[in-house]
């Protein structure tokens, strides 16, 4: 049990977790596998870990944290709060770059990370000088017979912060927005208040790491005594894998994107999840079709539509999907997003700063005491952001734009920059078009996102280049070469290259006629020799629908997730494989046989038992795949081994 002095107070997060443990000593804080740990195993876990941060890292310095999804990344969390460092959690599709120029700003930084994922030398690499400690955690420190470590809880100044998450920015650099405890513990409230939440409840730990969401899925179970369920990496890439796993578990509350709504309750799932109470579902719009499908099958639980920022952390507003409803629910085939949770207000503003009239678009404002603190290290842009609005107080005008309908319910329209919203992520266009003029071949880059047909396509992001001087764009070098640069869920979806950007009459890029510039669709490619023309062209025709892309733009040896494939799509394109040439293949197997060449080979000269199998030779790679395949873009895999 954590020791507290009695002349100092404990952070609230950390004084909530020592009362759950307090009534539910016995109960299961997390299970993983075959394994689960109770609240009082992990509240001596956590103890032991946070006494290491206290010898060993300055209470000025920002901790990493470099964890697989598992027991071991809630430990560190929860480590982190009660010894009052502040955090910075690493998420798996970030590449060493991204996290070095993410934690550019950052002054001193001690590295907590888990063995056979993290390492000292990826430590250096990534934090240089500023390096001041390198923690690493493996199965001892999940051994529950380990004696508990003295501790003594620190009391941390709000201004100090809880945690740091990255956020597209439109310099190139990622932006680094700096959360307090206010802001989830006001979440908290209203959240538990509002849906009955309790120690009976199991939690989902789905969300994407190193994004904000992951905080809600941590610690709204462990502060009610509830527990965080944590799913094995082969349930995220089988089909129907998860919808299976969180009918096991006897799930009751999910937090998830609209694409991973859509994993879970693709459009042929019949059967509902009878123990799900509530189900969160944001980051992205949340398309109407899919709202009803989803909430017919919770089976009395409740479908959520909720609306945040990492600027205003966790939810901000939210929106009751009503089953039966009509499109008339929601703008432009879009669900709504509702009123604000207690103790904010949403304010839709003109250009001239006035309230827009009832159905007026304007950009949304998130007036509340419960923002994040600000960017860290960058006052001039917290100033920028986090403006006074008079009558309301700080607020974070969010770039959105939006109107408030008769009824009072706020529906989000689109983005006022050109900053989008895909597959649950924030990314802001500019960024990528940087990290593409930075390559040596690139003379020119426009990056546009294309909207998909209908309410619940997630869009794609398409790449227009102009190549350098001398140089010979080769589209497979440029991807492999934004590997190390971006995160994967901010790699293009297509690339186009083009003679010569577009210009228009103040000699800028013209983004309108970037369409038209493009060069006209190419033949259907032949298959290589040994694959048969035939099945061929039959998975092409089917990677065609699947993708949403012309068969003209998928070379038979383009890597599934190269040309726009994710985690969803695997999912939908082996079910359509199976279905056409009477397979069983296994999602897995797409990355073995990634390209239709091998694909076309792989089908003729293999039976149903032989689709189910997988060479050993690939199993680690594949483990590492799927533990990356559920909550993100997951296209071009970098696999170190």
């Amino acid at each position: 049990m954590t020791s507290i002095e009695e002349s100092s107070q404990p952070p609230a997060l950390a004084a909530r977790f020592d009362r759950a443990v307090r009534a539910h000593p016995g109960r299961a804080a997390i299970e993983f596998g075959t394994r689960s740990w109770s609240y009082r195993d992990i509240d001596i876990l956590s103890d032991n870990l946070a006494a290491r941060l206290q010898r060993q890292v300055d209470p000025a310095h920002v901790v990493v944290v470099h964890c697989e999804r598992g027991p071991l990344l809630v430990l560190a969390l929860l480590a982190c709060v009660k010894a009052g460092r502040l955090f910075f959690v690493v998420g798996e599709n970030q590449p060493e770059s991204y996290v070095a120029r993410a934690l550019d700003g950052v002054g001193a930084i001690a590295w907590l990370g888990a063995e056979g994922l993290s390492d000292p030398a990826r430590a250096a690499r990534i934090a240089g000088a500023r390096l001041q400690a390198c923690l690493m955690l493996g199965p001892r420190d999940l051994d529950t017979s380990a004696a508990c470590a003295p501790f003594a809880a620190e009391t941390q100044a709000p201004a100090a912060g809880l945690y740091l998450v990255a956020t597209s920015g439109t310099t190139g650099k990622p932006k680094l927005v700096l959360t307090g405890e206010a802001a989830i513990l006001n979440f908290l409230d209203w959240y538990g208040a509002a849906f009955a939440l309790n120690h009976e409840d199991k939690f989902s730990m789905l969300s994407g790491l190193g994004y904000d969401p992951l905080i809600r899925d941590v610690f709204t179970a462990l502060c009610l005594g509830a527990c965080v369920s944590i799913p094995e990496a082969d349930v995220l890439g089988r089909r129907r894998g998860l919808h299976a796993w969180a009918a096991g578990r006897g799930v009751t509350v999910i937090h998830a994107t609209p694409q991973l709504a859509q994993l879970i309750f693709d459009k042929e799932q019949r059967e509902a999840l009878p123990a799900v109470r509530v189900m969160a579902v944001g980051g992205a719009g949340l398309g109407h079709a899919l709202a009803q499908h989803v909430a017919a099958l919770l089976d009395g639980g409740v479908l959520l539509n909720v609306y945040g920022a990492s600027e205003t952390p966790q939810v901000m507003a939210w929106h009751q999907v009503v089953r039966g409803a009509g499109p008339s629910d929601g703008a432009n085939g879009k669900v709504a997003v509702g009123k604000p949770i207690a103790g904010v207000d949403i304010a839709v503003l003109d250009e001239a700063g006035e309230r827009c009239a009832t159905d007026d678009v304007g950009e949304i404002f998130i007036a509340t005491p419960h923002l994040a603190l600000g960017y860290y290290g960058d006052a001039a842009l917290t100033a920028q952001k986090f403006v006074d609005l008079p009558g309301l107080g700080r607020a974070y005008r969010t770039g959105d734009l939006g109107f408030v309908d008769g009824g009072g319910q706020l529906h989000y329209v689109g983005r006022k920059d050109r900053q989008v919203k895909l597959r649950g992520y924030r990314i802001q266009l500019e960024e990528v078009e940087l990290a593409l003029q930075a390559l040596s071949l690139v003379a020119a880059a426009a990056v546009v996102f294309e909207a998909g047909e209908g309410a619940d396509a997630a869009g794609k992001l398409v790449c227009y280049l102009q190549a350098a001087p001398g140089a010979a764009i080769g589209v497979p070098a440029i991807k492999q070469a934004l590997v190390d640069a971006l995160p994967t869920y901010m790699m293009p979806d297509r690339y186009v290259v083009l003679e010569r950007m577009p210009l228009n009459s103040r000699h800028k890029i013209d983004y309108a006629a970037l369409k038209a510039a493009a060069p006209a669709a190419q033949a259907i490619p032949v298959a290589a020799p040994g694959a048969s023309q035939g099945v061929a062209r039959q998975l092409l025709s089917i990677w065609s629908g699947v993708l949403d892309t012309p068969s003209a733009d998928i070379a038979l040896d383009s890597n599934f997730f190269d040309v726009g494939g994710n985690s969803l799509l695997s999912v939908k394109l082996i079910e359509y494989i199976n279905k056409s040439f009477s397979k069983n293949m296994k999602t897995s197997d797409l990355f073995v046989h990634s390209n239709i060449n091998e694909l076309s080979k792989f089908l003729a000269a293999t039976n149903d038992e032989q689709g189910q199998s997988s060479s050993g030779a690939n199993a680690g790679r594949r483990a590492q795949y799927l533990s990356q395949v559920s909550l993100g873009r997951n296209r071009k895999i970098r696999v170190e081994l």
